[in-house]
C-alpha cells in the first residue's frame, strides 16, 4: 500500500516511480587543469592533481532524476597575476565529459566566469609578477544545488580539439558526442562553474 501511494505521488508530481529509483551513473571527466564534480548537490569528486600532469578522472556514482551536474573548473592559474610557471606565461583551459547515462559536455551546458586575468595582456611585456592582474568574484550562493536558478547564465562556448590541445591521455578514452567547454576565452577565463540539468535518462 504504501509502494502504491508513493508511486501516486510521483505521477503526479511528474516524476515516473523509475526515474525516482537511484541510477549508478560512470563518468569521465578530463579538465586543463582541475575538476570538481557535483551531482544534485552533493561532492562526488575531486581531480587528485591540481596541476600538471593532466589525467582523466573517472568516477561513480548513485543519484535520481532530474539530475544536477555541477563542475567547478579551474586553469591553474597564480591567484594575483593569472599566470602560469612563476609568471612567465598565460594558461589555456577546457573541460570534457561524458557520462554513462548519455548526458555529455555540449552547448547546452550553462557556464559562470567568476574569474579571469591577466586582464590586460600587455602586462607581460613590462614587469609580470607586480603588473599582471586577476578580477575574481565570489560564486553564487548554492550554484550546485538543484534549485539554483542558472537561466542568466550563458551557455558555454564549445572549443575544438585543437584549441585546447589537451594531453596524450585524453586519446586513451572514447568521449562520444562530447565537446570541449569553457566560457569564451580559453587563455584569460581562468575558473569556470557550468551545469546542466537532465529531467530523465537521455534517449539512445
Amino acid at each position: 500500500m504504501v509502494r502504491l501511494l508513493l508511486g501516486c505521488v510521483l505521477f503526479f508530481a511528474g516524476v515516473s516511480p523509475s526515474q525516482s529509483q537511484p541510477r549508478t551513473v560512470t563518468a569521465w571527466l578530463y579538465a586543463d587543469n582541475y575538476v570538481e564534480l557535483y551531482v544534485n548537490g552533493r561532492l562526488i569528486v575531486k581531480d587528485p592533481i591540481v596541476f600538471t600532469p593532466h589525467n582523466v578522472v573517472v568516477t561513480k556514482f548513485r543519484a535520481t532524476y532530474p539530475m544536477t551536474l555541477a563542475v567547478l573548473l579551474k586553469d591553474f592559474a597564480h591567484p594575483r597575476t593569472g599566470l602560469e610557471y612563476d609568471h612567465t606565461r598565460i594558461g589555456d583551459g577546457g573541460f570534457i565529459a561524458r557520462f554513462s547515462n548519455g548526458v555529455v559536455t555540449d552547448g547546452s551546458w550553462r557556464c559562470h566566469l567568476i574569474s579571469r586575468g591577466p586582464v590586460d595582456r600587455r602586462c607581460l611585456a613590462e614587469d609580470p609578477a607586480r603588473t599582471c592582474r586577476v578580477e575574481t568574484k565570489a560564486a553564487p550562493t548554492g550554484w550546485t544545488q538543484p534549485g539554483f536558478d542558472d537561466r542568466a547564465w550563458p551557455r558555454g562556448t564549445v572549443h575544438t580539439e585543437r584549441a585546447v590541445r589537451p594531453l596524450s591521455v585524453y586519446y586513451r578514452y572514447k568521449w562520444g558526442g562530447a565537446k570541449f567547454i569553457w566560457s569564451p576565452d580559453l587563455e584569460i577565463d581562468n575558473t569556470v562553474l557550468c551545469r546542466k540539468t537532465v529531467a530523465a535518462p537521455p534517449s539512445r
